[in-house]
């Protein structure tokens, strides 16, 4: 987990135009363009027994196959579970991350508009 966080940051570049009102009541415009994978979910990582009756697994919880990993979100309105690999569970946990600072950053941004409108 502590080389997903140190890995993840969110970048911006031009493509979503933004206009609003400045602090000083000047109007202003700022594009800004999220180059950073984002995404929401659940990422689970399982040991599994085989169901072999000779095999350790069906003894020795220490024995179990795996890790497995696995990614549950939500499309549509509908739960959905997907098998990913370590490379994309990791960029998975990465985007997870991103998902989060940049609702952070939304609240953070919300909060500072209110209070300018509103000039508190």
């Amino acid at each position: 987990p502590n080389e997903v966080e140190s890995q993840s940051t969110i970048r911006w570049g031009p493509t979503l135009p933004l206009r609003g009102v400045s602090e000083a009541g000047t109007s202003f415009s700022l594009t800004i363009a999220p180059a950073a994978d984002i995404c929401t979910g659940t990422l689970l990582e399982r040991k599994k027994v085989c169901g072999k009756p000779n095999c350790r697994c069906a003894t020795d919880p220490n024995a179990r196959h795996g890790p497995y990993h696995e990614w549950n979100r939500r499309e549509a309105g509908r739960l959905r579970h997907r098998a990913v690999s370590l490379d994309e569970a990791k960029r998975i946990g990465l985007a997870m991350n991103d998902y989060q600072r940049l609702l952070e950053y939304l609240q953070q941004w919300e909060e500072e508009s209110i209070r300018i409108i509103l000039k508190r």
